[in-house]
């Protein structure tokens, strides 16, 4: 299972799902709220959207293609569900990669000014709904290119088709 968060992920996720897939079964989730998946109702604390229901809801699905372990890896937001899905369910993880993530709490742990402004996402979306849900919604397009491409990929990493979606 390759777990993904954002979008600059997918393109790695692109390409390296279909080399996984010589050797392995290949399942590829979008995280909810991400993607062409289901965006359920937020509530005030975002529980619906915590990594510890997206990681249930990761080993619900994975039990559902038939599988009670599995080896998971995750970029991103991908790498925080799959960190948590190895927390809260040791026993169906084998083996677990988690790639360009460091601990929520150590984050928060050391914010300051510069990481407010710099990752405003975070700060963004650690407000009560509906806030971040309404701003995001009013200004998807420029939400994305800020976040795309002020973080880290330049826009040459997402063909067109990909930008388009």
């Amino acid at each position: 299972m390759l777990s993904e968060g954002v979008s600059g992920a997918r393109r790695k996720q692109r390409d390296v799902a279909p080399l996984l897939a010589s050797e392995f079964t290949v399942i590829c989730a979008d995280l909810r709220g991400y993607g062409a998946g289901a965006c359920p109702p937020s509530t005030p604390d975002h529980l619906p959207y915590s990594k510890h229901a997206m990681a249930a809801e990761m080993v619900e699905l994975m039990e559902k293609f038939g599988f009670s372990e599995f080896m998971i890896g995750g970029h991103d937001r991908g790498g925080r569900v799959a960190y948590r899905m190895a927390l809260d369910h040791p026993a169906v993880i084998r083996k677990l990669a988690v790639l360009d993530i460091v601990p929520t709490s150590t984050v928060w742990d050391q914010a300051d000014d510069r990481f407010a402004l710099g990752f405003w996402p975070w700060v963004l979306l650690a407000q009560a709904e509906p806030l971040p849900e309404r701003l995001i919604a009013d200004a998807t397009g420029g939400c994305y290119r800020r976040c795309a491409y002020r973080l880290g990929s330049s826009a040459a990493a997402f063909p067109p088709k990909i930008r388009e979606a």
